[in-house]
C-alpha cells in the first residue's frame, strides 16, 4: 500500500508473483506466478509531479524493497527509494509502479498505477 505525503490517501497495491520458503530443518518453497496482464485493469490515482509515496505493509513488517517503472510487462527504470518512501515520476503521464519486496523467507512483487498531472 502507498500513502500520499499527508497520509490522507491510501491506495491498495495489486499483488504479483511471490516466492516463499518454510521450515526450519527441511525447506519447503512456494512459488506463484501471475498472468502477464496483472497490471492492466488497475485503478489509477492522479498525483502531482515528483510526489512521494510512503510504502507500508499490512503485517507491519519492514522488508527491503526497490521500486521501478513497469512497462511492456517488464521492470524498467529504478525510482529513488529512501527508507520507506518512493519518489514518483516527474513527467506527466500514466505509470505503473512495481515494488519488489524481500524478506528473509521470501520475496513478493506489488504494483500500483498513477497518473502524473501536468
Amino acid at each position: 500500500m502507498y500513502k500520499s505525503p499527508c497520509n490522507t490517501k491510501k491506495t491498495e497495491t495489486r499483488k504479483g508473483g511471490y516466492e516463499w520458503s518454510y521450515g526450519l530443518f527441511s525447506r519447503t518453497s512456494v512459488v506463484a506466478d501471475v498472468s502477464s496482464q496483472w497490471t492492466e485493469t488497475m485503478h489509477r490515482r492522479s498525483i502531482d509531479p515528483g510526489q512521494k509515496a510512503t510504502v507500508s505493509f499490512s503485517d507491519r513488517s519492514h522488508p527491503k524493497f526497490s521500486a521501478h517503472l513497469y512497462n511492456q510487462y517488464r521492470k524498467g527504470s529504478a525510482l529513488p527509494v529512501h527508507k520507506n518512501t518512493i519518489t514518483l515520476p516527474t513527467k506527466p503521464g500514466i505509470y505503473v509502479i512495481l515494488i519488489q519486496a524481500h524478506w528473509r523467507s521470501g520475496k513478493s512483487d506489488y504494483a500500483f498505477s498513477v497518473n502524473v498531472d501536468k
